[in-house]
């Protein structure tokens, strides 16, 4: 039922509150110097301090450096959010992370709608 368990601290409960020095607090300070106005950096910011709160400190190196990178380009344009939460579904799959994979093939579906909205309305 780690499954389960994974998903609740992902999902609920409060953002707020000290991050222990690591792989998170990075990430979360990586997002903080930055903007955070497209959907999946703010998925991504929650969900990171959410988890960090709640003392999954699971997030290795290589996948911090690599949201931070990601994060950057998604704000830039450089990508959409589809493309972010799609490439971060396979990451996390590939690592046999079921939940990293399946809440960020959710996320896909939704940026999907978004960004095709962002897109009509000459946004993005």
């Amino acid at each position: 039922m780690k499954f389960f368990g994974n998903l609740r601290k992902a999902t609920i409960g409060s953002t707020t509150g000290p991050l222990e020095q690591g792989t998170r607090s990075d990430l979360d300070n990586s997002l903080r110097s930055g903007t955070i106005t497209q959907p999946f950096t703010g998925a991504l910011f929650q969900t990171n301090r959410r988890l960090g709160i709640h003392g999954d400190h699971e997030l290795d190196a290589e996948s911090s450096t690599r949201y931070q990178h990601l994060a950057k380009r998604v704000e830039s344009g450089e990508v959409s959010n589809s493309y972010a939460f799609g490439s971060s579904a396979v990451h996390w799959a590939l690592k046999g992370n079921a939940t990293g994979a399946i809440m960020n093939t959710f996320g896909w579906l939704a940026a999907g709608a978004y960004d095709a909205n962002e897109r009509k309305l000459g946004r993005r």
